[in-house]
């Protein structure tokens, strides 16, 4: 995930692993409230982009 992650975004390491650790938490989805404060740069497009990935890869 962190391969896919750093290939598609640039953002500091800390910002990643925040990103994969809330991803984890809410079972492979990103929350409005952490999309709209902590990633409010990305877009709604890129966010299902990273919660097909999640679930692709953790759901083996």
């Amino acid at each position: 995930m962190r391969t896919f992650v750093s290939e598609h975004f640039d953002m500091p390491d800390k910002d990643m692993e925040n990103l994969i650790g809330f991803l984890r938490q809410n079972d492979g989805t990103l929350s409005k409230r952490v999309h709209t404060k902590e990633f409010k740069a990305m877009t709604e497009g890129e966010v299902t982009m990273l919660e097909k990935k999640f679930q692709k890869i953790f759901s083996k």
